[in-house]
């Protein structure tokens, strides 16, 4: 009898814009930083970055590959799709990346398929399923505490906070911990819950820094960066992306 050996699971990681400074006129790049495959390697997945297009059908042709899905960090989601306008100190939006990630989830969601959402990642699963942003922490959440820690002491594996983890929580149960340690390099946050989704985790000053969708499938967002910690800074975090990458496994 012969035996074939199961492939690891293909892991989507939907790229973000990326402008050279020093050629400003030269075409625009679409990646993400390495700290989101290397995750995902470790976790024994196979990450595949998916480029941003407005080929609706190449999308969709991409996704029918993919066991998991992985929103990661970047720029600001275009305020209109949460029903606001943009206000002065928004940073650069990407349409095309709205789409695409809009989409992408829209078919996982549909289809049950593994889903985690990173920083603006957790952000685009709340809007899509209804929720709203605070578009400014600095201006909107006065009492709001070091959520660009990250940015003020340029490294990302600086820790800004313990979060609290909702007790039965998929996250808690996936941690093994009522706590875990976090870094923070976002100047929005999550405004109103999707009716749909259940907050699992809060920073000290009371923002939601973690979200699920309750039922079978894998959906869960954070608002740190946990790609950026789980090595050696806050290993409880590897456990998230085996859990991920299992799922995506088992489907």
């Amino acid at each position: 009898m012969v035996r074939f050996k199961r492939m690891k699971p293909l892991i989507g990681v939907i790229a973000g814009e990326i402008q050279n400074k020093h050629i400003p006129w030269y075409p625009i790049a679409y990646g993400q930083p390495h700290t989101y495959t290397d995750a995902i390697v470790s976790a024994g997945g196979l990450p595949v970055i998916i480029p941003l297009t407005t080929d609706e059908q190449a999308i969709k042709d991409i996704y029918t590959k993919l066991d998991g899905l992985m929103f990661a960090g970047g720029t600001d989601i275009n305020p209109k799709l949460y029903g606001e306008k943009p206000r002065r100190g928004n940073m650069k939006i990407s349409d095309m990346r709205d789409d695409v990630e809009l989409l992408l989830l829209s078919l996982a969601l549909k289809d049950q398929k593994p889903v985690l959402g990173i920083c603006r990642g957790m952000q685009v699963i709340n809007v899509a399923c209804g929720g709203t942003l605070y578009q400014d922490i600095a201006r909107d959440v006065p009492h709001g505490q070091g959520h660009r820690g990250a940015n003020e002491v340029k490294d990302l594996g600086h820790i800004a906070h313990v979060l609290r983890i909702a007790p039965e929580s998929k996250l808690a149960a996936m941690l093994s911990s009522a706590t875990i340690k976090a870094n923070a390099n976002h100047h929005q946050a999550v405004k109103t819950l999707a009716s749909k989704l259940r907050a699992t985790a809060w920073s000290e000053d009371g923002m939601i820094e973690a979200l699920e969708l309750p039922g079978k499938a894998f959906v869960c967002g954070v608002q740190c960066h946990p790609e950026a910690l789980e090595a050696t800074i806050e290993p409880l975090w590897q456990k998230l992306f085996a859990a991920f990458v299992a799922a995506a496994q088992t489907r």
